[in-house]
Formats: structure tokens, sequence, C-alpha cells
């Protein structure tokens, strides 16, 4: 696979890019797409995207233009960007079929039990905090989530993870391991403090097929230094 750098001008960390679809490394602290609780558009996947290119999906509407998938705010990593709204349905449907694969490197607090295990949960919008979500039995709207999960290494007071999401639910992983009792070192809401830096989640690894040459196309980031420092 041959990464292509980003081009001049561009605030874009763009990994791969043909006619179809462009591969990107988003940046903690860079919104998806804009949103009605925080409006910043200037610092959006999507302004930059649309500052760079008008061939983008019009799928998910016009304030997600190209978007297939999303990451959080703060979470890094790979995302996935259809120039065209046929190549975004055959990726939509690779999601749908559970045939993409992505890895994230999460730390978290404390030393889970297990070194590999699975957390088959459903989650549902939490009832009275519309931006958080919980883990639901009873939700007759909850969906379900999967996430594989396997300890690379134990420090004593954190641990690094590296977890495999069989769904794609907002928020899953974040949820998932503060069900788990080893919530996200840093993130601002399912923390153990409300005064997190941003949640060190970053997606490291993506398996896919290409919709139109049918090859898999695999990339892989090194750990971000953000999982070096000081939490």
């Amino acid at each position: 696979m041959t990464y292509l750098p980003s081009p001049p001008n561009s605030l874009l960390d763009i990994l791969y890019e043909d006619t179809h679809l462009l591969v990107l490394n988003k940046p903690a602290g860079v919104l998806t797409h804009p949103t009605q609780s925080k409006h910043c558009t200037s610092e959006s996947l999507t302004t930059q995207l649309l500052a760079y290119t008008t061939t983008l999906s019009t799928l998910s509407g016009v304030d997600r233009p190209g978007i297939v998938h999303r990451l959080d705010k703060d979470s890094e990593g790979l995302i996935l960007i259809a120039k065209d709204n046929e190549t975004h349905e055959a990726l939509k449907k690779q999601f749908q079929d559970k045939v993409i694969k992505k890895n994230y490197y999460a730390m978290v607090h404390g030393s889970p039990a297990d070194d590999e295990f699975t957390i088959d949960l459903p989650i549902s919008r939490h009832p009275s905090k519309r931006r958080s979500h919980v883990i639901s039995k009873t939700d007759p709207k909850r969906r379900e989530a999967i996430s594989h999960i396997q300890v690379l290494k134990r420090f004593g007071t954190k641990t690094l993870l590296d977890v495999q999401p069989v769904t794609g639910r907002t928020h899953q992983i974040r949820v998932h391991m503060t069900h788990k009792g080893h919530p996200l070192i840093g993130d601002p809401v399912y923390g153990k403090t409300k005064q997190g830096t941003g949640q060190l989640l970053q997606s490291y690894q993506l398996s896919f097929t290409h919709p139109y040459t049918y090859k898999t196309l695999q990339f892989k980031l090194p750990m971000s230094d953000r999982f070096s420092r000081k939490k």
C-alpha cells in the first residue's frame, strides 16, 4: 500500500486517496462534523474536506459530506471518506455486514482481570443525558454492541488495551469499558473525573475491501504520543 502525502496547504492528514475514497488520520480534538451542541465548523473534519474537494458523497446529508463513519471529537485515528454515493453505499454495507475490521488502542484506569475478553452488551441513549449512552437490556431502542478486548500492557494503575469493535455504536468502547469498571483515561464524560482532557482512544488499524478493485486495503498507524504522556 502506498501512503500518499497530504496535499500542499491542506490541514488534512491523507494516508490514501483515489477517485472513489480517502483514508484520513483524524487528530484528537477535531470534530468529525459540526453538531448542534458544538458548532465548531472551523475545526471540523468536514469543513477541511470541503476546502480540499467538492467531490464527496451526499448520503449522510449536507452537514456530513463524505462521512461513512465517525470518530468522537477527542478520539483520533483512521477514518474512511467516500467521494461518491455508490462508494458510500458499498462501504456502508461492509460496516453493516461487519466485514470492515477496526482496531483501537485504549488506555484505561485499573487492571482488567482477564488478558482477553469480549463485552457483548447492548447500548442505548441515556434517558436524561442526551449526549451520553448507557448499557441497557430493557430499552426497546437499544442496539447490539460487541467489543473484543486484549490486554497489551499493564502499568499497575492503568492498562493499555487493543479493542476490536464488531459493531460501531456511538461511544461503544467508552461505555463498555466504563461498565466493566475501567473507564478510559481522560474521558470527560464517562471517566473518573469530569475534567478529562480527552479519552486516550486511537483508531490505529483499518482493513476493508475496495468497492471497485475488490482488493483488501489495510492501514496501520503508530501509537499516538498522547499515550506516553502522564495522566
